[in-house]
């Protein structure tokens, strides 16, 4: 982030400005406005990768950060009323944890220039809150390939799924618990690297509720 940056973020007078809103309402100047914070870290990405593709949009939200007048921060949120609308890789998550209602963030993002200030905690601690209290949810999931956003995520209290640590450390799974596999996965990898294949995890509203202390079933969450 430049100094330039830096400054405005932090002066007096920088105004910011958050809204939520449906997909389906966003007006072409607003899409074209999201695309462009998304191709600061996707270049190659055009209009109709704008939202992540998700087969069913009732309930996608779009929440938005400016500061003044420049989008520089985003984030998806999915509503989902029903395990058949569940995207393909929460399904497992979703029957084993047995819930009904649940939402899936993703595609959070910061512009290059306004990071390393704390937008990115704010992002997903406003999302969440603004998931649970308004929309009466107790779970949030989501998956990512990136290292830095994972720690960031785990930071928040996010819980990793033991299957997706077992996939990424195959030669491991014979000799450690998961807990260590992961701790070592994490620890020997570049923080801003990625990954060949997602990681799944999970929020709850109330992370030290019994389901985490006493889950014994596998696949598991986790915390590193």
């Amino acid at each position: 982030m430049n100094t330039q940056s830096t400054l405005f973020v932090n002066s007096i007078s920088a105004k910011r400005k958050t809204t939520i809103t449906p997909a389906d309402s966003l007006s072409l100047p607003e899409k074209r406005e999201l695309l462009l914070l998304l191709n600061t870290s996707y270049p190659d990405w055009g209009m109709n990768r704008v939202f992540e593709d998700y087969p069913y949009y009732k309930n996608l939200y779009i929440f938005r950060l400016w500061i003044d007048t420049v989008l520089v921060a985003s984030r998806q949120i999915l509503i989902v009323d029903s395990v058949d609308r569940a995207p393909i890789w929460s399904k497992e998550m979703v029957c084993a944890l047995s819930i009904k209602r649940f939402a899936i963030g993703s595609r959070a993002i910061v512009h290059p220039d306004f990071r390393n200030q704390g937008l990115g905690s704010y992002l997903v601690r406003q999302v969440n809150y603004d998931t649970y209290t308004k929309h009466d949810l107790e779970t949030v999931f989501g998956s990512s390939t990136s290292i830095a956003a994972i720690f960031l995520y785990l930071r928040l209290g996010a819980r990793l799924w033991e299957g997706d640590i077992n996939s990424q450390c195959l030669h491991d799974t014979d000799t450690q618990d998961a807990e260590t596999r992961s701790r070592s996965f994490f620890n020997n990898r570049e923080r801003y690297s990625r990954m060949g294949h997602p990681m799944r995890y999970v929020y709850q509203r109330n992370t030290k509720n019994a389901i985490w202390d006493n889950y014994l079933c596998s696949p598991n969450p986790l915390r590193v």
